[in-house]
């Protein structure tokens, strides 16, 4: 009976340090740290051409100095912060390589596409060309009685030709700025209204009311500031769309160019680096100080910009930032800015998201500063706005704000 009673003693002891080792190793799985990365979703990525996106991925610090992006092959790029862009059709390799507790690194396939969609959904699909219309159709022809497009696919045939989709006018050094311009708080109220028709292949920029001015259309042909600003605000990314009749290459020459005197250069990256040059103020959110969101410029012509034989870049520029840097699908603030500088970085205005709508002019010149100079400098603070969405319902134009939901005026 005791030997009876000391097995059963010993056989219970043994099942309560197995539990207890059970247990143990449950609760080492459940508490050790995940490791590696990985990038969410599907492993092969289909993309338009110009149209770009950001791949979530497993790690929270998804904007640390622990990530590395490298992209193989010419139909796509990656920028620092991980925003991929489509530039021709073909297929590409995204890589991302996570250092935090070690080397780890996942990659996707990125195909890029031709996407045209045939069918607007505000366009009679009578007035829709079901071809080409600018088939043998030469340069002097097109621009003898000129009108800007009139739909997505009609500037999506311009440009196959190179053919402008805009106004042929060229712009001023000087940006035209609305004479309404809504405040609140002290501040300009930048629009945060984005009005797409077409299947997002066309923007709609209204005026300082909300009421529709103009429509600007992706994989159209722009050369005005408003036109460009717009398509950028409306289109651009770290890397991705522009104008068609933009090369990103500085050192293009409209010699051989289908778009001649039309073409316009430069679209690089901008480092607002305000040690290296002290007489350019300091951008929000910029990468370059400490921020967040990655800038990139581009020319705007103005007279005399390009002969149809040779290009002088002048001091012209469009600067911005465009990216959705947490990855929520909206534009939240702190992720997308465009500014014009007609004096090569010392001075920038913000455009406001609305036809001639530009803030209040900030930096070198501005404070009193000497042209480029790093000594004689006096670079004044960017100027913040009042984030807003501009509404017109019917008969009446009403300004909702988005965050005080307050009515600016009826």
């Amino acid at each position: 009976m005791k030997k009876l009673k000391l097995l059963t003693a010993l056989a219970a002891l043994i099942l309560i340090l197995s539990l207890a080792s059970c247990a143990t190793f449950g609760t080492e799985q459940e508490s050790s740290e995940p490791s590696g990365i990985e990038i969410l979703g599907t492993e092969i990525v289909e993309l338009g051409l110009g149209e770009s996106f950001t791949p979530k991925l497993s790690v929270p610090d998804t904007d640390s100095i622990y990530l590395t992006w490298t992209s193989v092959g010419d139909a796509i790029s990656v920028s620092p912060d991980g925003v991929v862009t489509a530039h021709a059709i073909g297929e590409g390799t995204v890589r991302v390589i996570y250092t935090k507790g070690g080397v780890f690194s996942d990659e996707i396939t990125v195909r890029v596409i031709k996407k045209v969609d045939a069918t607007p959904d505000d366009t009679p699909v009578d007035e829709l060309p079901t071809s080409d219309p600018y088939v043998n159709v030469s340069r002097s022809e097109f621009y003898e009685d000129y009108s800007p497009a009139t739909n997505y696919l009609d500037a999506y045939y311009r440009s196959q030709h190179g053919f402008l989709s805009g106004s042929i006018t060229l712009p001023g050094k000087e940006q035209t700025t609305a004479q309404n311009r809504p405040t609140q708080d002290g501040m300009y109220v930048k629009n945060t209204e984005m009005r797409y028709a077409d299947n997002g292949n066309t923007y709609i920029v209204c005026d300082s009311n909300g009421v529709e001015v103009m429509r600007i259309y992706k994989d159209g042909a722009y050369i005005t500031l408003e036109e460009v600003a717009a398509y950028i605000y409306a289109f651009g990314g770290s890397s991705s769309s522009i104008p068609k009749n933009y090369d990103p290459d500085k050192d293009a020459s409209p010699s051989g160019s289908i778009w001649g005197k039309y073409l316009r250069v430069n679209h690089s990256y901008f480092s607002g680096d305000t040690e290296k040059y002290p007489y350019e103020p300091e951008l929000p959110n910029i990468r370059g100080c400490g921020g967040k969101l990655s800038y990139y410029e581009m020319d705007i012509g103005t007279s005399g910009y390009n002969t149809g034989y040779k290009i002088a870049r002048g001091t012209c520029r469009i600067v911005y930032g465009r990216a959705d840097l947490n990855g929520n699908g909206k534009w939240d603030e702190g992720e997308i800015y465009v500014f014009y500088t007609n004096n090569h970085y010392n001075d920038f205005t913000e455009y406001l998201n609305y036809y001639n709508g530009w803030g209040k002019t900030f930096g070198n010149i501005t404070g009193g500063g000497k042209y480029n100079s790093k000594t004689n400098c006096n670079p004044t603070p960017y100027v913040p706005t009042y984030t807003a969405s501009l509404v017109a319902p019917a008969e009446t134009i009403v300004v909702y704000f988005d965050f005080k939901r307050l009515a600016l005026y009826a």
